[in-house]
C-alpha cells in the first residue's frame, strides 16, 4: 500500500515540475490558448513590454498592448543574398578594332609611342572637321532653285523666275522650272570682264556690280523679242528682263550709264535704248563720265554675243 502512494507522489511531482517549466516561465496565469499579458518584471527579466500579450507555446508571437485579440505565429523568411553578377567587359566595336590596329601599325612604322600617334590622329580629325565646316559655310556658289511664282498682270498669269547668279553686266543665270538657264539681255552691251581675248574694260566691274544690285536674290519676268531668235549661238536665252515692280532692267543699265545700246541687231527696243544712251552720255552718267570712248565707237564690243 505504501508503495502505491509512493508511486502516485512521484507522478504528481513530475507533473508539477513539467508545468512549472513550460507554462510558468514568469508570473501570471495563461488563458485557454496558453497566452497572457505580461505585468511583472516584463522588460528587466523577460525582455517583454509591459502589457504585452504573448504565448508560451510558440517560438514567436505577435501581440497587442490591450491584451485582447488572437495571437499569430509569424516567421520571417531568411533572405538569401543574391550573388553579385560581374559586369561583362564591353565588346569592342569594329571601329575601335580598326582604330586600334591603325594605331599599332603607325606606331610600329614610325617607331613612336602609341599615345603620340593617337593624339596626332585626334588632332588631324579635329582639323578636318573644322575645314569641312568652313567649306560649307563659305560655299555660296550653290544656286538657289526657288520655285517660280505667278502674278496677275492685265488679267493674265505672268511667271516670275528666281535669279541664281550674275555672270557680268549683260548676262545672268536664272532658274526656269528647276533648270539653270543662262540669259543674255537684249539690246544692250556692257564693258567686258569675262572675254579671255580682251583685258577687263573700263567700267566692266562696275557694270557687273550694278547688275548684281538690280537682280540678285530677286524674281524677274522674261520677255522675248519676236525680231530675234530664242537663243544665241552659245545657247543663251535672249530676253528683256523686268523686276516685279515693272522696272525694265535692260533699259535701266543704259539709262544709268552702265551699258551701251547694242546696235548690231535691229531689236524691238533699239530706238528706246539709243535715246537712253544719248541722255546718259550728255549728262556724263556712269562710264560716260569715267571712260574714254572713241568717236568711232572703238571702245564698244563688235561681237554680237558679248
Amino acid at each position: 500500500m505504501k508503495s502505491k502512494y509512493s508511486l502516485l507522489f512521484v507522478v504528481l511531482f513530475a507533473c508539477v515540475l513539467f508545468f512549472s517549466t513550460t507554462v510558468y516561465a514568469h508570473p501570471g496565469r495563461t488563458d485557454a490558448n496558453g497566452c497572457h499579458t505580461c505585468k511583472t518584471n516584463c522588460t528587466e527579466k523577460y525582455g517583454l513590454q509591459y502589457g504585452e500579450y504573448h504565448c508560451h507555446n510558440s517560438g514567436s508571437t505577435s501581440s497587442d498592448s490591450s491584451g485582447s485579440g488572437s495571437s499569430e505565429t509569424k516567421s520571417t523568411p531568411k533572405t538569401t543574398p543574391k550573388p553579385s553578377t560581374p559586369t561583362p567587359a564591353s565588346t569592342p566595336t569594329p571601329e575601335k578594332v580598326k582604330t586600334s590596329k591603325l594605331i599599332n601599325k603607325l606606331a610600329k612604322d614610325k617607331g613612336a609611342n602609341k599615345d603620340v600617334i593617337l593624339a596626332d590622329l585626334v588632332l588631324k580629325e579635329i582639323n578636318n572637321s573644322k575645314t569641312s565646316q568652313t567649306t560649307k559655310t563659305l560655299d555660296t556658289s550653290k544656286p538657289s532653285y526657288s520655285e517660280p511664282k505667278s502674278e496677275k498682270q492685265n488679267g493674265s498669269d505672268v511667271k516670275f523666275y528666281s535669279v541664281i547668279s550674275v555672270t557680268d553686266g549683260d548676262t545672268i543665270n536664272v532658274n526656269i522650272d528647276g533648270k539653270k538657264e543662262k540669259v543674255r539681255l537684249l539690246a544692250i552691251d556692257t564693258p567686258e570682264t569675262k572675254d579671255p581675248r580682251k583685258a577687263v574694260q573700263c567700267f566692266g566691274d562696275k557694270a557687273s556690280q550694278k547688275m548684281q544690285e538690280l537682280v540678285s536674290g530677286k524674281y524677274i519676268k522674261l520677255e522675248k523679242d519676236t525680231t530675234q531668235p530664242d537663243r544665241d549661238k552659245y545657247g543663251r536665252l535672249l530676253r528683256y528682263i523686268y523686276l516685279e515692280d515693272g522696272t525694265n532692267v535692260n533699259a535701266e543699265m543704259v539709262k544709268q550709264g552702265f551699258a551701251f545700246a547694242y546696235t548690231n541687231y535691229p531689236t524691238a527696243q533699239l530706238d528706246a535704248m539709243r535715246n537712253f544712251e544719248k541722255s546718259a552720255r550728255e549728262s556724263n552718267q556712269g562710264l560716260w563720265g569715267s571712260c574714254t570712248i572713241g568717236q568711232n565707237g572703238s571702245y564698244r564690243s563688235t561681237n554680237p554675243v558679248n
